[in-house]
């Protein structure tokens, strides 16, 4: 193994126990359950929105914030197990990606070059979910590589997929 699979690895793994924590916390709030939290986050986002940020809170986010607290709450887990694992780490990444930016959206800071650039939570986690994606980070150490081998031998391949 490189020693640039040892910081792939790394960060794979700090950006999984993000996702893990933050998703644990909801559950710990009751996000499984009700949608409290979640209404009180939007109301407060509502107040201030404008344009599409305000379209799609009225549209997507607030009627459907029953559907989305327990979503968010389990996705956030359910993320921070894939990468945590290595299992499907190029769908997870994107599906954070995408899950990052809603929640952007849904605040206003998508929009606003101080908030979304200037944010430690907003840039660095987009940045670190695409570099996890682009380096197919499940191969270093997790289980994407086991399942890799494993179809390679059965299509009659070399038992090793080469990743670059």
């Amino acid at each position: 193994m490189k020693h640039s699979d040892y910081f792939i690895l790394f960060l794979r793994l700090a950006v999984a126990l993000t996702f893990l924590e933050i998703g644990y916390s909801k559950i710990e709030e009751g996000w499984l359950t009700s949608d409290t939290h979640l209404q009180k986050s939007l109301s407060g986002y509502h107040d201030n929105a404008r344009g599409l940020q305000k379209t799609f809170l009225e549209k997507v986010s607030i009627p459907l914030s029953a559907v989305w607290s327990p979503l968010i709450a389990l996705g956030e887990i359910a993320l921070g197990i894939s990468l945590f694992i290595g299992l499907f780490t190029r769908l997870s990444t994107m599906t954070g990606l995408i899950m990052v930016l809603i929640f952007h959206l849904t605040n206003g800071n998508l929009f606003s070059f101080r908030d979304f650039i200037g944010s430690a939570w907003g840039i660095m986690t987009c940045v670190s979910l695409l570099v996890l994606f682009l380096t197919r980070s499940g191969y270093r150490w997790g289980l994407d590589a086991m399942i890799g081998v494993t179809v390679s031998k059965r299509k009659g391949k070399s038992s090793r997929t080469k990743v670059n």
